[in-house]
Order: structure tokens, then C-alpha cells, then sequence
């Protein structure tokens, strides 16, 4: 049987879709995993939550440069697994030079150990699974990716060391900060305003925990926009992201 992989590309200007184009009729209302792509939607919520906090309408003074490891929105990331974290900032998530769990080195060789096999999610995310040491420790200190060979991609010229595990401190902040699961805010804040519909969350391994995954629609009724992108921001629970 053959595969076929349905792509589609929706312009937009000014709030109007002015053309699209799919390479396949089904690929208009076919829903997909958007794997990191989502870290889009971390950074756009991680900005929502930037302007609450600068109009007053949430509890905490919170920017891009804040400690990620602050009690204040992450007091699951206490007692620290590394004391170096005290140093990581939401930039260095951003930038991926957190020093937080690579995914895989430059070669290919997968480093992050435990998804989707974590003994607690939270615990998984910030360290303290013993079942998955790889994300205690920092693999090298925040903003200096330069020390950790991996990071070095095959021109030289980038040090970098993608990581998702960092990613999903995103989703843990902001749930922490509102009180909502993450996945709720994203539907919220985000995705509804701008007519956003169907977005779906699936749940590996449990129903209590959920990764933000898959599909936008209905920016118009007959219209599916498809946005490749989200193993992270995770969502974890009725609680985490």
C-alpha cells in the first residue's frame, strides 16, 4: 500500500486567507501529529504570560530573563538536581542552551532517556526521577553550549543542544502561574481568539497526563489548518504542562 504524506499550505494576510493549496483532497481535513513545532505555542503562551505580568493581571513579575527555577512558579524544581540551574533562564529554553537533557548529540545519538516512561511526569521534567537520571543533571552551564561537545553541528560553526525536556518547564510555569493545565490556557488564550477549533490533546501514557499535539482548524468552516509542531510544549496533567 502506498503512503502518502498530505501536506498543505494556507497564506495568510491581515487576518484574511488568501490562498491555499494541498497536495492531496484529503489533506484539507486531515489531523496530524505537529511534534516541535509546538514550541511555538510555549513561546506564544510564555508571551502572554510576559504581558499579564507587566499589566498586573497575574501575581508574579516574570520576563525572559527571569530564573526558570524560581519558587515562585516552579516549586516542583525544589530541591535542585543540579545547583547550576539556579543560573537557566527562560532565554536559555528558548535558545536551547538551558544545558537541560539534549535530545540526541550531533550524530544522531539519542541522549533524552524516559518519555512517555517516566515514573512522574513532574519529577521526570525537573529531575528527580531516579528511574531517569539523564535529566538531573545540567550537561553543561546555562549559555555555554560551547562546552559540551554535542552541541557542535557538523560545519562547527552552531553550538546548540536541543532539548525538549526544557521545553516543558514552559508548560509546568504557566501552569503553576494560572491554576489551569497548560493545554487549557493554550485553548483559551490562544487558539479561540483567533478561531482556532478542534485542537486535540492526546494522553501518553495516562489520561492525567497530556501532550499538546495536532491540529488547528476552522479558520474559516471549510478550512483545516494543519500546524506541524508539538512534542513540546508538553502538557502534563489536570495541573502541568
Amino acid at each position: 500500500m502506498e503512503t502518502v504524506l498530505r501536506k498543505g499550505i494556507v497564506v495568510i494576510k491581515d487576518g484574511w486567507i488568501i490562498g491555499e493549496w494541498y497536495n492531496d483532497p484529503k489533506a484539507r481535513e486531515f489531523k496530524t501529529y505537529i511534534s516541535s513545532n509546538g514550541k511555538s505555542f510555549s513561546m506564544t503562551a510564555f508571551g502572554a504570560m510576559v504581558m499579564d505580568s507587566r499589566n498586573g493581571k497575574v501575581d508574579v513579575s516574570i520576563s525572559p530573563e527571569s530564573p526558570v527555577y524560581d519558587y515562585q512558579w516552579l516549586p516542583d524544581g525544589f530541591p535542585l538536581s543540579d545547583p547550576r540551574k539556579t543560573d537557566i533562564t527562560f532565554e536559555h529554553i528558548f535558545q536551547h542552551t538551558s544545558g537541560i537533557c539534549p535530545e540526541r548529540t550531533n550524530t544522531g545519538e539519542e541522549i533524552e532517556r524516559g518519555r512517555n516512561e517516566w515514573s512522574d511526569y513532574i519529577d521526570w521534567i525537573v529531575g528527580h526521577d531516579k528511574k531517569w537520571p539523564v535529566t538531573a543533571g545540567l550537561f553543561f552551564d546555562p549559555g555555554r553550549p560551547g562546552q559540551y561537545a554535542g552541541s557542535e553541528n557538523r560545519t562547527g560553526r552552531y553550538k546548540i543542544a536541543y532539548s525538549s525536556v526544557a521545553f516543558c518547564h514552559i508548560g509546568l510555569v504557566l501552569s503553576n502561574v494560572y491554576g489551569i493545565p497548560a493545554h487549557r490556557f493554550i485553548n483559551n488564550r490562544i487558539a479561540e481568539p483567533i478561531g482556532m477549533s478542534e485542537i486535540e490533546f492526546h494522553a501518553p501514557p495516562a489520561d492525567t497526563l497530556k501532550w499538546l499535539v495536532l491540529v488547528v482548524s476552522g479558520l474559516l468552516p471549510e478550512i483545516m489548518l494543519v500546524l506541524h509542531g508539538f512534542s513540546c510544549m508538553t502538557v502534563a496533567g489536570e495541573g502541568t504542562a
